[in-house]
């Protein structure tokens, strides 16, 4: 059961991993919103009847106050109240991935400053060093970029008096690369190796308590033949990324981390696979859930050694179908680019590994030149 409904004139809440906050309009129009600075709900109770009292008195001003025929400048607005604002005004302009990011940037930048009254140069040139002292350059540079717009769109609007320069991190600042590696780096496998992991995989998963389960082996088909970013594959949805019958890949612009759109045919491998679901409906195909276990116990069953089994992950199938797909296609790396849905050259050529297995390949077709001169 719920909490009950208190009959007060205000309204208590808690966002996410933050403080508890009081809400209240009074007669005379004017709108609180004030933070409680505490996690408990009981304090927080008292709190809030204490800020009511006090407004009811006359001795709490509102953070922000409605006034009919102006808009004055209000210094001192929160922070993720303006970010909040700024955020919504970029619906249509700026990708969803994009705006999630720059919402965790304004949830950052509102612990350091609260408010856009703490806002200044030399503010945010403290913040600069923090951060370059934490992550890397290019980290901080999407960071910055995200609050130079966001002090633009607070001038505009008047929720600062006037504007400033928000300091870009200096051109041959390198920052401080993290010292725990979020994923590492995915191993060299020759195709043989993966068609045998792919083998060991089971077709399904386990039913859960409500009697649901999921697809495994057909996914990981996907992955590496098309060699499919994870992110794509948990969105793909029957009827628009692919239905029964057809013998191709279709991925939305709002699917792809970088907005490409693109038809891929599939291979044999992968329309066999497909069909072996008898999937109908119009849900998601895959779904995002978890196969570090699946995929270790898959490994193991398929001699993997036991180093890269440890370190094997969903991404991982891409790189290796990427780097197979560059081999097996004799280097036709346009025609890899757009597979793997790359804006430049350059990032598909990372996908180009030295490898026992290319320079024998290699060998062999110099021998075989040299002995067609002869």
């Amino acid at each position: 059961m719920g909490r009950p409904k208190l009959d007060t004139p205000y309204r208590i809440r808690q966002r996410r991993d933050r403080p508890y906050e009081v809400l209240f309009t009074l007669d005379d129009g004017r709108d609180f919103d004030l933070g409680l600075g505490t996690y408990d709900r009981s304090e927080a109770q008292s709190k809030a009847l204490e800020k009511y009292l006090a407004a009811l008195a006359g001795t709490l001003e509102p953070e922000r106050e409605h006034q009919a025929g102006r808009s004055p400048v209000i210094e001192g607005k929160s922070t993720s109240k303006v970010g909040a604002q700024w955020l919504a005004s970029t619906v249509g302009v700026l990708r969803a991935t994009t705006r999630e990011t720059c919402e965790l940037y304004i949830y950052a930048l509102e612990t350091e400053m609260p408010t856009t009254a703490a806002w200044s140069v030399e503010a945010f040139e403290r913040l600069l060093a923090k951060r370059l002292a934490k992550v890397q350059a290019k980290t901080v540079r999407k960071e910055f970029s995200c609050y130079r717009q966001l002090v633009a769109y607070a001038h505009k609007h008047g929720h600062i008096s006037a504007p400033f320069a928000v300091p870009s991190v200096p051109v041959r600042a390198k920052g401080t690369r993290y010292s725990k590696a979020r994923r590492c780096a995915a191993d060299e496998h020759s195709p043989e190796e993966i068609l045998r992991l792919i083998a060991a995989l089971p077709e399904w998963s386990r039913r859960d308590a409500l009697g649901n389960r999921y697809p495994i082996r057909a996914r990981f088909v996907l992955g590496y033949y098309l060699a499919l970013r994870p992110e794509v594959l948990n969105v793909a949805k029957l009827g628009v990324t692919w239905s029964p019958g057809r013998t191709d890949w279709w991925i939305p612009k709002e699917h792809d981390k970088i907005g490409i759109e693109r038809m891929i045919d599939l291979p044999p491998e992968c329309v066999r696979a497909l069909e072996a679901l008898h999937l109908e409906g119009d849900g998601l195909i895959f779904g995002r859930h978890r196969y570090k276990r699946v995929l270790l116990t898959a490994a193991l069953e398929a001699k993997m050694p036991k180093h890269k089994a440890n370190r094997l992950c969903p991404q991982h199938m891409r790189s290796a179908g990427g780097t197979h797909l560059l081999e097996q296609s004799d280097g036709d790396i346009t025609g890899v680019q757009y597979v793997l849905g790359h804006l430049h050259m350059s990032t598909t050529a990372r996908y180009m590994r030295t490898s026992a297995r290319a320079g024998s390949r290699a060998m062999a077709k110099a021998a075989a030149k040299r002995a067609a001169a002869v």
